[in-house]
């Protein structure tokens, strides 16, 4: 069994704790500001990003049809 990278962990719950000021910040202030910008122009791409990065092998021809049918969704959505 492979053992815990602690540096990852730490980095996510680095995240998480963005996360969290990010919301506070949003219901606090009624106007965008600059943190607030910065905080959600990366925290959710970096979650997903590190959350690939460790997932299992993934069967690509799955997921290449998943994304095919839900564009074809979003334009038939879109057309109507």
């Amino acid at each position: 069994m492979k053992s815990r990278d602690y540096q990852i962990d730490n980095i996510k719950g680095l995240l998480i704790i963005l996360v969290v000021f990010g919301h506070m910040l949003l219901a606090s202030s009624k106007e965008n500001n600059w943190l607030l910008t910065l905080i959600y122009s990366f925290h959710m791409p970096a979650f997903i990003f590190l959350n690939g990065v460790f997932s299992k092998n993934v069967n690509l021809r799955k997921v290449l049809v998943l994304v095919s049918n839900l564009r074809q969704l979003f334009v038939e959505t879109e057309i109507n």
